[in-house]
């Protein structure tokens, strides 16, 4: 019997043993029910009959299938195909792993980090000793080497092995000394009868030295963290395990690379010489022009006589790199979460510095995660801070112009004061209390924190033409009374309600002739539309009258009726509009492209000529594009009949909208079909705004339709003085010249980006420079 550690727990089998033996007839019978399914029998069709009786009940949860005394086995990875040297070796000795580890060793010792309170409150509070004593041990983990060297030695083995080990040093009080690193190469974990790790005071490790089991240690004596655990093994899938093959192929072609320039047969060009002359004769010539052309770089400049007859043939060396090379630190590269653009060919600059934003991004945030569970690991176990932890410091843009985008972002997100800002770029805070507020910078202004998370009761007075509004307050015939249900007339609005969208506001100009032919068409069209809406709801006056009037709705059932009444809302009236809607956008989109055509001549006589076929075919009014175009987005807008496009599908949304603000503010069913009457989905207004926005998005492709066909190769999208409250303007804008056939990143080709949207785009034939 193998000796039994010290402190380890055991227990006596023989009184189970003893009563197995004793235990009945009956007993085992009701035992061996267990592996029995009811219902299956040999009579049943193709039946799945009972299963085996187990061997080892006792053996329930165990983890994995591991060897028979796998324990015994005492060399780390000596039941692996691939052994740590070999990692080693080709982490060693394959130039392009060596470049990604070095590469990421790198990054990550350049990064800040601080030990933190867990609790919030305490976390804003100064003054705490231990994470000054803490902070000051982390400087120099191990007693000897600096916080970075103590870090790229740990990285160092989680990339190549991931065998991790950290063993902390005690003084013989039992105090921490410090963190000292261990070659994982040389500890091999143990496993309980579950296959898993032994839990204290049993033994969790043996380092194995000089090729013994040296030394135990147990889970609290040790910490072994591999970064990528797997349940089936005993030890970690490091990134150069995973492209081994890789990585021997790479090592290979190096190898075959180096021959190149040390060995081989074959010479730069091969000398014919008369048929004649025998193998002497072939030697001693050889000789001589050796002798002549070695030696004196001068001399081998000068006439060489030849006899006649001698032909010089050029060998052609193989490619020293070509794709396959790519290829190779692609895989390597893809393996560490780097860019390969070092190695490879990139199409433009812009690309490359995408890549390589992406890397630090996304690259590093996986080891930061698994290094600051190591570092909590020391803080909460090893030195019994439970309640602080690691904690990586974000790091700030050093670019001023970036810094204020980031600065920006986080005040107008709540996560930043403007004193918090100011205290960051090292400012004095401002004495008003509003430096010390949260504020969220909403499309009508700024809010403060607290009213998002506490909202007053909503203000029934908005903007007119903000298509989203809800009804209107004013009832549509003097001296009726407002409906149940809809906002009350009369109700009079704070004064920071009433201006809050002043600012959006600009000079309107009067309607163009096509903006005035698309607002009748669409006001008469919506006039129907909600004819027949009313229609629909006057049963709903019956009902109430009836005494069905819904007041024991809940919110759901409220939910239900609006989206039930807005999917049977009967949107056909809209199709009145289609003729004069497709006439109208077609000929608006072809006046954008010839407008555009003709700005461009002016700037570059030379599109005349050299584009003349593109030209005449704008001037001519018969641009397939434009054309294409207006088709595609009529459909796409209106759909067939006044059904299946977006202006319908934006009527049903603002209907179910009202009617469950209706009924929220009432809980009946009454007052319904008098809202819609004055409801902003059927309004004059919201005619206007459609017309205006669709004439708009047809000149502005239609500009784009035609810089494209007289050979624009780039664009820009020019935002208006009025667009401070659009962030998908100010992210199309602030993209600069991008190629001409590429969508913004908001996916407009043009303007208009959104309704009321004043931007313009300029076009350029130079390309968008790499």
């Amino acid at each position: 019997m193998p000796p039994i550690p010290s402190g380890a727990k055991t227990t006596d089998l023989a009184p189970v043993a003893n009563a197995a033996r004793k235990s009945g007839f009956l007993t085992r019978v009701t035992s061996a029910v267990r592996y029995a399914i009811a219902g299956v029998t040999p009579d049943v069709w193709m039946s799945p009959n009972q299963p085996m009786t187990p061997v080892a009940q006792q053996a329930a949860g165990r983890q994995f299938d591991y060897p028979v005394g796998t324990n015994l086995f005492y060399t780390p990875r000596g039941q692996e195909l691939t052994s740590f040297q070999q990692l080693r070796a080709l982490a060693d000795n394959c130039d392009l792993v060596r470049l990604a580890i070095e590469t990421r060793k790198d990054q990550m010792a350049a990064l800040s980090w601080n030990i933190v309170n867990l609790d919030q409150e305490k976390k804003a509070a100064k003054g705490d000793t231990r994470i000054d004593a803490v902070i000051a041990m982390m400087a120099r983990p191990d007693g000897i080497h600096g916080w970075q060297s103590w870090l790229r030695m740990l990285l160092e083995e989680v990339l190549v092995t991931d065998a991790p080990t950290v063993y902390p040093k005690r003084r013989n009080n039992g105090d921490p000394l410090g963190f000292e690193l261990i070659d994982g190469t040389l500890i091999k974990p143990l496993v309980d009868d579950s296959g898993r790790q032994p839990a204290p005071p049993s033994p969790a490790y043996q380092q194995v030295l000089k090729g013994m089991p040296a030394v135990d240690y147990t889970a609290d004596e040790l910490i072994y963290a591999p970064r990528n655990p797997r349940v089936n093994k005993f030890y970690g899938y490091s990134p150069v395990e995973q492209i081994i093959l890789t990585v021997n192929i790479a090592l290979r072609r190096a190898a075959s690379q180096l021959q190149y320039f040390t060995e081989g047969n074959i010479p730069a060009a091969f000398a014919s010489v008369p048929t004649d002359w025998n193998p002497d004769q072939i030697k001693a010539f050889q000789t001589y022009w050796d002798a002549v052309i070695e030696g004196d770089q001068a001399y081998k400049r000068k006439v060489r006589f030849v006899p006649g007859g001698t032909k010089v043939e050029n060998i052609k060396d193989a490619p020293l790199k070509d794709e396959f090379d790519e290829w190779l630190a692609r895989v390597i590269c893809y393996a560490f979460s780097l860019p390969p653009t070092q190695f490879t060919k990139q199409a433009t600059r812009t690309t490359s510095d995408a890549l390589q934003e992406a890397s630090l991004k996304e690259g590093l945030a996986p080891l930061k995660v698994w290094v600051k569970e190591v570092m909590d690991n020391i803080v909460q176990r090893a030195l019994g801070f439970v309640d602080l932890e690691f904690n990586w410091v974000e790091e700030e843009a050093l670019d001023p112009q970036s810094q204020q985008v980031i600065f920006t972002g986080y005040q107008k997100t709540a996560i930043y004061s403007i004193n918090d800002v100011r205290k960051k770029l090292g400012d004095d805070p401002i004495s008003h209390p509003a430096g010390d507020e949260y504020l969220i910078y909403t499309a009508t202004g700024a809010v403060t924190l607290d009213s998002v998370m506490n909202p007053p009761t909503p203000m029934i007075m908005h903007d007119p033409n903000d298509p989203n509004a809800p009804p209107k307050a004013a009832a549509p015939n003097p001296g009726k009374p407002a409906p149940k249900g809809s906002p009350v007339a009369g109700t009079k609005p704070a004064t920071a309600e009433k201006h809050a969208h002043d600012h959006l506001h600009k000079s309107v100009e009067p309607l163009t002739a096509d903006e005035t032919t698309l607002r009748d068409a669409f006001a008469t069209a919506l006039d129907v539309v909600r004819d027949a809406a009313v229609k629909q709801a006057s049963t709903l006056g019956k009902a109430a009258a009836d005494g069905n009037d819904g007041r024991n709705y809940t919110p759901e059932d409220v939910t239900v009726f609006a989206d039930e009444f807005a999917a049977a809302l009967d949107t056909s009236g809209l199709s009145l509009v289609f003729d004069d809607y497709t006439d109208t956008v077609q000929a608006v989109t072809s006046a954008g492209a010839k407008h555009q055509v003709a700005q461009l001549i002016v700037t570059e006589p030379d599109i005349a000529t050299t584009e003349a076929d593109a030209v005449a075919s704008i001037f001519g009014g018969k641009d397939p594009d434009a054309i294409a175009w207006a088709k595609e987005h009529v459909a796409d807008m209106l759909g067939k009949d006044g059904k299946g496009g977006k202006i319908e599908q934006a009527t049903r949304d603002m209907i179910r909208e009202a009617i469950t603000k209706a009924m929220q503010a009432d809980d009946s069913l009454t007052g319904i079909a008098d809202m819609l009457e004055v409801t902003y989905a059927f309004s004059p207004e919201r005619a206007e705004l459609i017309a205006r926005t669709e004439v708009g998005n047809a000149q502005g492709n239609g500009a784009w339709i035609g810089a494209k066909a007289v050979g624009m190769k780039a664009k820009k999208w020019l935002e208006s003085n009025d667009e401070n409250e659009c962030p998908l303007c100010h992210a199309n804008a602030d993209q600069g010249w991008i190629p001409v056939e590429k969508a913004f990143v908001s996916g407009a080709q043009a303007p208009l980006q959104h309704p009321r949207c004043q931007c313009d785009q300029a076009y350029r034939r130079k390309p968008v420079e790499d």
